[in-house]
């Protein structure tokens, strides 16, 4: 193999062939985090691809920049192989050949493997399979330990997954649209009858659906978006209402609702939650710099998150926090900003994403490319976060990636006040029923997940729930 080589000149970008959609879809992610905006093609080799894969019977046939080479039929020799072709001429992808979302998933499978596995062992085998780097293997080890003490507790209180489940209701509204966000939210203000036809609606799935939580316990429930606290008092009660009419309240080990907007967060709103037994909110300042807060469209001020975080905290909610890294303009003199302010609020859980050029998003081109350029200084922040919350007494506890992109998404929480409900998306044990409109309903048995997925169209998602709840039922409660 002659290596060594840089993914592609400046300004040119690299072409890949594929003889199969089996191989496109194998290999071209790993292919868009090594040389992001790599186009493809399935279909016969051409002397203007860089790349060419062809499978055959005994193997693959590879043409790279430097030749041909003849490799076994195992997937991951081959994408180590694509990556060290570039890692020897300098590229450094900290994840490595990972391009899943759930790389602790894929790390707790290696984990238990081996019975009483060392750090050391996971760090060499990680590397050794994924190439992952010794940072991020000691990242996810830490995950994988409080997972652990996770597991162990829900295990002695109820030991079979069967048993119970998670909920989740979706509210795909916000007051404006942040420049980065690629959700297919509608914008809408809170007496906007648009939310009332959607609570309609949303009472219709929890009515329909009743008959699968008489079988199961609902563990945890999580109202997300969106921002569901774009809901008036009215809508609120209304939907939290239908909420207790259908399912034990207090049964729930946890109970969250995104907060995300301060500015759609008021007292009253607050009581309402509180009075219907939510015990975990999010309230998300995404940045404590008003310039970036203005620049990026999130309609409202550092002093307004403050201001919602105390009236949360003058009610005992557990309290989410999201940042966001990569922001235009900001960087390690901001992170160290936003940890002071952390340090003094001390929330319980606080989640640090890397913005991502996602394909929906209010971005141009050249900005898109300028994350992928900034992405050394991101790499730069997220070390220096986990350095502060380690000292700050956080610690990391769920963990996930987006596609084509070099780093990840954490989740910190102080010791004992993790956020269940996330912790068990990116374990996949359990059940999750979603109701809403572009919700992702999951079915854990045993060696198998199955999805269900509602129209994110809101005309779609309205005959949906019309006429096809009996389905959505037989889904789940064939085996309930």
């Amino acid at each position: 193999m002659k290596s060594g080589q840089q993914p592609a000149e400046k300004g040119k970008k690299m072409k890949i062939g594929y003889c199969t959609e089996r191989l496109h879809h194998a290999l071209h992610p790993l292919f868009l985090t090594i040389s992001p905006g790599a186009e493809w093609e399935v279909g016969p080799d051409r002397e203007d691809m860089d790349w060419y894969f062809q499978m055959q019977l005994d193997g693959y046939e590879v043409r790279n920049p430097g030749g041909q080479e003849k490799l076994p039929l195992d997937m991951y020799a081959l994408k180590r192989y694509c990556y060290d072709y570039y890692r020897d001429g300098g590229l450094f992808l900290p994840w490595g050949i990972i391009s899943g979302i759930r790389p602790t998933k894929l790390s707790r499978q290696i984990y238990e493997q081996v019975e009483a596995m060392t750090f050391e062992d996971f760090r060499d085998k990680i590397w050794k399979l994924d190439r992952v780097s010794p940072e991020k293997a000691d990242l996810l080890w830490q995950v994988l330990q409080t997972e652990n003490e996770y597991l162990s507790r829900i295990n002695a209180d109820q030991p079979s997954a069967e048993s119970d489940m998670h909920l989740y209701v979706g509210i795909p509204f916000c007051p404006s649209r942040c420049y980065y966000c690629s959700f297919s939210a509608g914008i809408a203000h809170e007496n906007d009858v648009r939310l009332k036809d959607y609570v309609t609606l949303l009472q219709t799935e929890l009515e329909d659906l009743k008959p699968i939580w008489q079988k199961r316990r609902i563990r945890s429930l999580y109202i997300g978006g969106g921002t569901p606290t774009i809901l008036n008092e009215t809508l609120l009660i209304r939907l939290l209402d239908k909420i207790a009419a259908v399912i034990n309240l207090d049964e729930l080990e946890e109970f969250t609702v995104e907060a995300g907007r301060p500015d759609t967060i008021s007292p009253t709103k607050l009581n309402v939650l509180k009075d219907y037994q939510v015990n975990r909110i999010s309230i998300n300042p995404q940045t404590f710099s008003d310039q970036t807060l203005a620049r990026i469209g999130r309609g409202h001020t550092v002093d307004d998150v403050l201001r919602a975080y105390e009236w949360a905290g003058a009610r005992d909610f557990l309290i989410n926090m999201d940042l966001i890294f990569g922001l235009p303009g900001e960087g390690l003199a901001e992170v160290e900003k936003s940890f002071r302010y952390m340090e003094k609020l001390r929330p319980d859980n606080i989640t640090v994403h890397t913005l991502t050029p996602k394909r929906g998003a209010d971005l141009s081109q050249e900005q898109k490319a300028g994350i992928w350029q900034a992405s050394h200084q991101i790499g730069e922040m997220l070390n220096r976060w986990q350095a502060y919350m380690n000292s700050g007494g956080w610690r990391p506890y769920y963990l996930y990636r987006q596609k084509n992109i070099y780093f990840e998404n954490v989740g910190y929480a102080l010791p004992g006040r993790e956020g269940i409900y996330n912790m068990e998306t990116m374990l996949e044990k359990r059940s999750i029923l979603a109701l809403g409109a572009g919700s992702i309903s999951k079915k854990v048995e045993k060696n198998k997940i199955s999805r269900y997925d509602m129209p994110k169209q809101m005309e779609a998602y309205r005959r949906a729930v019309t006429s096809t709840g009996q389905k959505k039922l037989n889904f789940f409660i064939e085996k309930c």
